[in-house]
């Protein structure tokens, strides 16, 4: 499965019962902007200078928070259900830093196509 398609999953079950639109634009921007999209570079998981994993880079000082809600932020299904769990709580604030990329239109193709069919 894809990045996108697992996103769109995963964004799908936070909203059960909801009209579902997708998940946010924004959050395939963070992802492109913190890891390329990639939760792993030649079967290593992706990991920063500063101890951030995955595709949404979230920093391993999380990982008790993550596991207490049932997630494993090193796992790609774990790491996109905390960055919505994040999203959800927090907006974008958790990726401030990067915001530099991500605030500009990163959005792939596919999806930029689907959002104006809408």
């Amino acid at each position: 499965m894809s990045f996108l398609q697992l996103l769109a999953s995963i964004y799908l079950t936070f909203a059960p019962g909801q009209l579902y639109a997708g998940p946010p634009a924004v959050l395939y921007s963070i992802a492109q902007c913190e890891s390329g999209q990639r939760h792993t570079v030649k079967g290593e998981l992706v990991v920063s200078h500063t101890d951030d994993v995955g595709y949404f880079q979230i920093n391993r000082q999380h990982t008790q928070t993550a596991e207490r809600l049932g997630y494993d932020i090193e796992t790609e299904e774990g790491n996109i259900a905390f960055a919505v769990y994040l999203y959800q709580k927090n907006g974008t604030r958790d990726w401030n830093a990067s915001k530099h990329c991500w605030g500009k239109p990163a959005i792939p193709a596919a999806v930029e196509a689907a959002e104006e069919r809408a």
